[in-house]
């Protein structure tokens, strides 16, 4: 089993919808500050320029530090790189008893290029989803919604086709889905990573 998500950029009247659903169906679980570092490995980078001239990375190294604790996650994306598009991702993610000493490990290993991704996240719960809003700094604001328990062996677009009816559930006609990372938006904010979705 896997757990998939599709993130959604919120504009003020997003967040009005989002919220008042929220409040009246799900589960409020916790606000959490996450301040997280994105690392490079110098001898094979992670790094590429796309076709249109976007700073990409097919790999991604994460050290995160929440007050609920800190972990190490290297995300790498199955990317076509005729359309930009991530078909799929594998995560390999731990606990750090201390975020702070593996990032300067990291960096005591000669890994470079650091981006620092902080933002506050409101987490709720509701059914088999987990739904949080994101504030993030220098972006704004955005909910990812994950599907939990989604079996191994099914088409993952049938996945995002039950996360998108999902979010028509929640009152939305149409809605921005971002097709990359926080990260990805900070390192070209002259891009637009959104497609506009419209829900039948």
């Amino acid at each position: 089993m896997r757990e998939i998500e599709i993130r959604v950029k919120l504009s003020s009247d997003d967040i009005s919808l989002l919220q008042s659903w929220l409040k009246s169906n799900a589960k409020f679980k916790t606000t959490v500050e996450h301040t997280e570092f994105y690392l490079n490995n110098l001898d094979k980078s992670f790094f590429y320029t796309s076709k249109t001239g976007y700073k990409d990375a097919k790999d991604y190294l994460r050290v995160r530090m929440t007050e609920k604790g800190d972990s190490v996650c290297l995300k790498r994306f199955e990317i076509d790189f005729e359309t930009g598009k991530s078909k799929n991702i594998d995560e390999i993610e731990y606990n750090a008893s201390n975020g702070q000493e593996a990032f300067k490990l990291f960096k005591a290993l000669g890994y470079t290029d650091i981006t620092d991704v902080s933002k506050t996240r409101d987490v709720y719960d509701y059914e088999n989803y987990e739904i949080v809003i994101d504030n993030v700094k220098g972006l704004g604001f955005f909910a990812e919604v994950e599907l939990k328990n989604f079996p191994e062996d099914k088409d993952i677009r049938e996945g995002f086709k039950i996360i998108r009816s999902f979010i028509q559930k929640m009152g939305f006609k149409t809605y921005l889905e971002c097709k990359r990372g926080y990260v990805s938006m900070l390192w070209n904010p002259d891009f637009n990573f959104t497609e506009e979705i419209t829900l039948n």
